[in-house]
């Protein structure tokens, strides 16, 4: 009957699906300094274009056997959704150029601290376009405010890296939210645009191509594109079977595996002014999720 034992079984084995799919996807985004380390000496620029490259073969083939590929290219090609997809690529595109510098530039912290800030980034950003802070989300963002303020002052520097970081990827976040196309249909639109875009800068530049210079770096490359689809593929598989605000939650996966990372096998140092604003953050993060599970449990 329903409502009975059977439909509470099934929910309860959806919900399991789902922090599974969602802990598959962080876990391989929560690889990808160590696999991207590996290609430590090719450029960010090269790297980002085979991201694009092979992920186009991969996302081909699951929207082809999923029966969506015709579905998706005609919504892709539709105005003004190509205009919009069109912005989005740049913002995705900006995101990975820049987190494999981060990578190559040895600043794997920094890029932790750019994806901590970025849900609170989101916060921010849904302030600019109507949406209401509560107390605690307010005070949330404030404390961010104080951290980048705090690295600022103490080491001299801002913070650019972190900040771009989470900011392309909140514009991305925004974007994306509002072009009705499902994540892997619109990722392939965004691979097409950056292989495209990718293939005639590196044309332009007449720069030497890493694939093909051994069998090693050529497999590490090709593997780059599994691994920006497959963590997108179990993300989207995740958001279908438990709450946002769950996954939002579980984000914190990545952030803190890129803090243990880039401490403790990348061997980054780690001060007391940089401690100092991984403190604001966190405390801004614990608000953050308390008013977040508080909405919840009173919804």
């Amino acid at each position: 009957m329903p409502g009975g034992p059977t439909s509470s079984s099934a929910e309860g084995r959806r919900y399991r699906q789902g922090l599974l799919h969602a802990a598959a996807a962080y876990l391989i985004w929560s690889a990808n300094p160590l696999y991207f380390a590996l290609l430590k000496g090719i450029p960010a620029m090269e790297i980002t274009a085979h991201r694009a490259w092979w992920s186009l073969p991969v996302l081909i083939v699951l929207l082809a056997a999923t029966g969506r590929l015709a579905t998706g290219l005609r919504t892709m090609l539709s105005w003004p959704m190509a205009g919009l997809l069109l912005l989005s690529s740049f913002f995705i595109g900006a995101n990975w150029w820049l987190f494999v510098h981060g990578l190559e530039t040895g600043r794997t912290l920094e890029m932790s601290f750019g994806y901590y800030i970025y849900p609170l980034l989101s916060v921010a950003a849904g302030y600019l376009l109507g949406e209401r802070f509560s107390r605690l989300q307010a005070l949330a963002v404030a404390l961010v405010a104080l951290a980048v303020l705090w690295l600022m002052f103490s080491t001299g520097a801002v913070p650019w890296l972190a900040l771009l970081l989470g900011g392309s990827f909140t514009i991305y976040g925004l974007l994306r939210k509002h072009i009705a196309i499902g994540a892997l249909e619109g990722l392939l639109a965004e691979a097409l645009v950056l292989s495209a875009a990718f293939g005639l800068w590196l044309a332009w530049r007449h720069a030497p191509m890493h694939f093909g210079a051994t069998l090693r770096q050529s497999l590490l490359l090709a593997l780059a594109g599994p691994m920006t689809v497959a963590p997108l593929a179990f993300y989207a598989a995740a958001a279908r079977r438990i709450r946002f605000s769950t996954l939002g939650l579980m984000f914190y996966i990545i952030p803190t595996s890129f803090f243990i990372t880039a401490i403790f096998i990348f061997g980054e140092p780690f001060d007391a002014s940089r401690a100092m604003a991984f403190v604001l953050i966190w405390a801004a993060l614990a608000l953050y999720s308390w008013d977040t599970f508080r909405g919840r449990t009173a919804s």
